[in-house]
């Protein structure tokens, strides 16, 4: 059996996808997969679905919710989702779980890109991005710890997304990423990451100009909404740009005119095994 919440809350035990009826009951199952292979309990689940002022028969309701997953997923012995001292457990592979693939698969992307290992990060992060079918829990009642996880998988997402990117660059698919890196900085106006892949992709296709344009547009919108001049790292990348005389050919030249320049990624934005990933600026950028 298969589950997901990279979207929907759903189980999956042939080749179909499958909901599970609820408002309640879907959040009650993805806070189960959240920590599948450990109890939750019965008080965390009653504070997580009733965080303000839960009703006197919250416990009844969750043996309730339990039900009618276990109906859904055809565990009528409740050997899935087993009753345990004082709460409940999932019991599945963790692989089996959406979520857990996909931070395996960017932890596995990234450490690929730190090596080098360009078609193998390209891979690798091309299938956590695949995984995404919608905004995380959609369609489950709002938790303190869902809504919590659903910012955290965003952001990696978006590290996956820039790591996707990067990995392409050096791959040499500069023309093919140009009118992605539009869409993303488009949702994601202030990650100043971004705007240097897309001043680099530009350069390394021949687009000198565009690439100087794309420098002068990321400063207007980031003085306009901080008050602030870009990072560092992006004010070097344009200076490196201004002076390549296209010698050694566009995709040299925008190597150079990024080496070193992300030696000290965000902390904040790092992804969770700790590794960086190779940039015009910091994963994060600035606060989006």
């Amino acid at each position: 059996m298969w589950f997901r919440y990279l979207g929907r809350v759903e189980f999956r035990t042939d080749i179909n996808w499958y909901p599970i009826p609820g408002f309640r009951p879907r959040a009650l199952l993805a806070l189960l997969m959240l920590d599948a292979g450990r109890v939750v309990s019965v008080d965390r689940l009653v504070l997580e679905l009733w965080p303000g002022r839960p009703p006197a028969s919250a416990a009844v309701l969750i043996r309730n919710y339990v039900l009618q997953c276990r109906r859904a997923l055809g565990d009528r012995e409740g050997k899935v989702i087993a009753t345990c001292a004082g709460g409940y457990e999932l019991r599945c592979p963790p692989e089996s779980i959406d979520g857990v693939q996909f931070e395996t698969q960017i932890t596995e992307g990234l450490a690929a890109l730190d090596r080098g290992e360009a078609e193998e990060a390209e891979r690798r992060l091309s299938a956590a991005l695949s995984l995404w079918d919608g905004e995380p829990f959609m369609d489950a009642a709002p938790t303190p710890s869902l809504t919590a996880m659903t910012h955290r998988f965003t952001e990696l997402r978006q590290l996956a997304a820039e790591g996707h990117v990067e990995a392409r660059l050096l791959l040499g698919r500069h023309t093919d990423i140009v009118v992605e890196l539009r869409t993303l900085l488009a949702q994601h106006p202030l990650r100043e990451r971004l705007w240097g892949q897309l001043m680099r992709a530009l350069h390394a296709a021949g687009r000198r100009a565009e690439a100087l344009d794309a420098y002068r547009e990321a400063r207007s919108v980031i003085t306009e909404e901080l008050g602030l001049e870009p990072c560092g790292e992006l004010q070097a990348l344009q200076q490196a740009i201004l002076t390549d005389d296209g010698s050694s050919g566009p995709e040299e030249g925008a190597s150079r005119a990024v080496a070193g320049l992300a030696e000290d990624p965000d902390p904040v934005s790092a992804p969770p095994n700790g590794s960086s990933v190779a940039a015009g600026c910091s994963p994060g950028g600035r606060p989006t």
